[in-house]
């Protein structure tokens, strides 16, 4: 595994576990729309499709 590929999965796992402690909040706060746009802002995407596109990301 090149350096690259660990750093990019490194991210990828890091903003899942995000991901996965957001998809638990209520969307209804404000406090937590913050927090969704601010993962969108860094992620390029909500936590749900975060969590659908790179869950289990590492297994080839």
């Amino acid at each position: 595994m090149t350096p690259e590929r660990y750093y990019k999965l490194r991210k990828h796992h890091a903003l899942l576990e995000e991901a996965k402690k957001l998809d638990k909040l209520n969307a209804d706060k404000t406090e937590n729309i913050k927090r969704f746009i601010a993962f969108k802002q860094e992620a390029g995407m909500m936590p749900k499709e975060y969590i659908e596109e790179y869950d289990n990301c590492w297994k080839d």
